[in-house]
């Protein structure tokens, strides 16, 4: 098999974990994981680009549904998934009701935009009350999408990318739920951990060059409140560590020559040459 020559191609695909970054960003080296990762590749001498398919509350399912045009129409060599802290949440109002009163640019005409501004100070106050007392009154509560659809549709998304594009599959894992979710929505960390559990499930089912990258470690250790400030989605730091963790791997990966990518994909001011690993937005910091 001749090695390929031109530059990796990644894809990330997930919810809007993979591009927020929370508090927002104040320069531009403040990247999410996507861009992170890029930089991290091409100042290491691996030429990448990397195409961030992610989305607001985008769930498993839907990604499956859409996988021609977030995933297969891109070409990738490496898949990035991020699954499982949104299909594991209490589902207390429908998902769609929930998307149409906090989606950041609702895709609505004027009277139902009218609509939401009037009652999302409300609604939003009375989700953030009444959730807890709610789901410590009932005896269970639903997921947004139970533990057994979670899996067979992550199965059904990864099972494809192998059969079409024999990818890398990296599945970066739900990190904790830190404390503002847990306030609000209590005993999410506990359904993030059993997802997480699926994800493992998964990887281990699929075989060679699907693996998951433990963000609920690197969170852990970085600490939930630096890496993950709202509870849900990274901060600069914690988009950094993940797009560290991510690297590693993939530069792994393109060393051992998996999928015929061999060394004669790297560039000639490789780190192994210079010394040097980074880019410019490396070298800013966090």
């Amino acid at each position: 098999m001749e090695p390929l020559v031109r530059p990796l191609r990644v894809v990330v695909v997930g919810p809007s974990v993979g591009y927020f970054v929370r508090p927002p960003r104040t320069q531009l080296s403040e990247g999410n994981y996507a861009e992170v990762l890029e930089d991290l590749l091409n100042g290491g001498g691996t030429p990448a680009t990397v195409t961030n398919s992610a989305g607001w509350f985008l769930l498993v399912h839907e990604a499956y549904q859409q996988i021609e045009d977030l995933v297969l129409r891109h070409s990738p060599d490496v898949v990035i998934t991020n699954f499982g802290m949104g299909e594991c949440q209490p589902k207390l109002i429908p998902t769609t009701t929930l998307r149409w009163l906090y989606t950041w640019r609702p895709k609505s005409h004027l009277p139902s935009r009218a609509l939401r501004r009037l009652l999302l100070k409300r609604v939003n106050k009375a989700y953030t009350a009444w959730s807890p007392k709610l789901i410590s009154a009932l005896p269970w509560t639903p997921y947004r999408l139970s533990p057994k659809r979670f899996e067979h549709e992550l199965e059904r998304l990864v099972g494809v990318v192998r059969k079409e594009r024999k990818a890398l599959v990296l599945m970066v894992n739900a990190s904790p739920a830190g404390p503002k979710l847990e306030a609000i929505l209590p005993g999410t960390d506990g359904r993030a951990q059993e997802f997480n559990a699926i994800t493992d499930r998964v990887a281990d089912r699929a075989g060679d060059d699907v693996e998951v990258i433990d963000a609920r470690t690197i969170v852990q250790e970085a600490g939930p409140e630096r890496a993950v400030p709202d509870g849900i989605h990274f901060s600069a730091a914690g988009h950094r560590l993940i797009a560290e963790a991510l690297h590693r791997r993939i530069e792994s990966w393109v060393a051992r020559g998996a999928g015929g990518l061999g060394t004669s994909a790297r560039s000639e001011n490789s780190a192994d040459k210079s010394g040097a690993v980074g880019s410019p937005r490396d070298k800013a910091g966090i």
